[in-house]
């Protein structure tokens, strides 16, 4: 039965200061993150000239692919041993090749062929997304491996998501206005230097990471095979819901996030509008973050928080489907309910962000496997399998319906839009609340599990 051996002194609570330095990372990250998913396909399509569904099946195989890896990479963090514990090296020694190719992604070099075109952009991105992964699951993982505390944990995730969402903010609402400045009339040039100066941005945040964050859980160092490591997902409900919600959360967040821009462009009439879209929803999802301490505090069950945020976000999402856009009114219309949902995803994304450290006790009492950092890459598996899905998917359908960059769109394309950017995130963020319903973890069962944990340790 594998071990934690120091259980008393590994729950411990984190000062502000800790707790700062470990969201430092989740800021750099969402510099090649939340800047790729939510900039690169356009950047293809409208700057590079690839088109729609090819941009979204790159999108859709790389991230298959970087799903399929990341066990792989969650396994050998595990297994890591250095002076920097098990997760940090891979933070240290990975940032700067993502920040270069963070880079190469959003260049163009001036391949004038549409096949050169399409095998740059599948090669540079799926070389980003492996890295990435090198980065993100160990960096997931080393949140448990910071504390034992499921409170401590909780709070961790506060801080992770509200610097995550505060990056967000910069690069939606800054992103264009930086391409203009930097471009002046050249998007290309705009983009190129962009992509450079957060890229700087994210390499000097990991370093502040790594330098700030310890890994005090002291467990010993499993040869683990890959057989024995999957054995422990069988029956483990804990893993398999959450697994399955981030699964359904990529599908309808990211899928809603890549038409997003185009929603606004042509829908809506003003591409502008949606860097205001953007700094509504960010902002007031750092607030729904703010707001989690006040409500979480109250519950027996983590999972509740995020069932009651999804189920508000799926009506209110589907509520704008019949919002024209085009009006001062519906626009108007739309910014409310942003807000609104904001605040619901906000708490809700945290909190089940939150969950995922507390199934390593879980698995470590029930399997005899400590394996924080391939649970964490297990869920960054369906989440990222998710993603693909909702992106390529976004991408074919678009392709599919006659969708032309940068031409008035047709009544049918404008429909296509408006359903994968309301009726279909909207289902599917019910269906996940729904889900979480039968999370069978709750601060109780915790506590048990590691006064169990204390006793096999004596």
């Amino acid at each position: 039965m594998a071990k934690v051996y120091n259980v008393d002194e590994a729950n411990v609570k984190l000062s502000p200061l800790q707790k700062c330095g470990y969201a430092i990372g989740d800021f750099g990250n969402n510099f090649s993150w939340s800047f790729v998913s939510a900039f690169l396909m356009y950047f293809w399509t409208d700057s590079l000239g690839i088109a729609a569904g090819t941009a979204g099946t790159i999108i859709g195989l790389s991230r298959i692919w970087d799903a399929i890896n990341d066990p792989l990479v969650g396994r050998w963090s595990d297994r890591t041993k250095s002076k920097w514990g098990r997760y940090r090296p891979w933070m240290l020694f990975a940032s700067i090749p993502l920040a270069i190719l963070n880079v190469l992604c959003f260049t163009d070099i001036g391949i004038s062929s549409s096949t050169g075109k399409i095998i740059y952009a599948f090669v540079t991105f799926f070389l980003l997304v492996f890295v990435y992964t090198c980065v993100n699951v160990p960096y997931s993982a080393m949140e448990a491996a910071v504390t034992l505390d499921a409170r401590e944990r909780g709070s961790l995730a506060t801080y992770r998501l509200f610097f995550a969402y505060v990056a967000a903010v910069i690069i939606s609402y800054g992103t264009q206005r930086f391409v203009i400045w930097f471009g002046n009339g050249d998007s290309s040039k705009g983009y190129f230097y962009t992509a450079l100066a957060f890229s700087i941005l994210m390499v000097i945040c990991h370093m502040i990471c790594v330098r700030s964050t310890k890994e005090i859980v002291n467990s010993p160092y499993e040869d683990v095979s890959y057989i024995e490591s999957f054995k422990a997902l069988k029956g483990n409900m804990p893993v398999i819901i959450l697994s399955a919600g981030f699964l359904i959360y990529g599908l309808f967040y990211y899928g809603r996030s890549a038409v997003a821009l185009y929603y606004f462009t042509y829908n809506a009439n003003n591409a502008l509008a949606y860097a205001t879209y953007a700094l509504i929803n960010l902002g007031s999802s750092m607030v729904g973050i703010l707001l989690l301490g006040t409500f979480s505090a109250k519950l027996k069950n983590k999972a509740t928080v995020p069932m009651i945020g999804f189920l508000i976000t799926g009506i209110l999402t589907i509520v704008i489907f019949f919002v024209n856009p085009v009006t001062s009114g519906g626009m108007m219309t739309i910014y409310i309910t942003t807000a609104i949902m904001g605040v619901c995803m906000g708490m809700a994304t945290t909190m089940i962000y939150g969950m995922v450290p507390d199934t390593t006790e879980y698995t470590q009492y029930h399997y005899g496997m400590r394996a924080s950092g391939f649970i964490s890459a297990i869920v960054n598996f369906f989440l990222k399998v998710g993603m693909a899905i909702g992106v390529a998917g976004a991408g074919v359908i678009m392709d599919s319906m006659g969708y032309v960059a940068g031409a008035t769109q047709s009544s049918e394309v404008l429909n296509g839009i408006n359903m994968i950017f309301t009726i279909v995130p909207g289902v599917l963020a019910i269906i996940t609340a729904v889900m979480l319903k039968f999370y069978p973890i709750d601060h109780q069962t915790y506590e048990d599990i590691l006064e169990k944990l204390k006793a096999q340790e004596g």
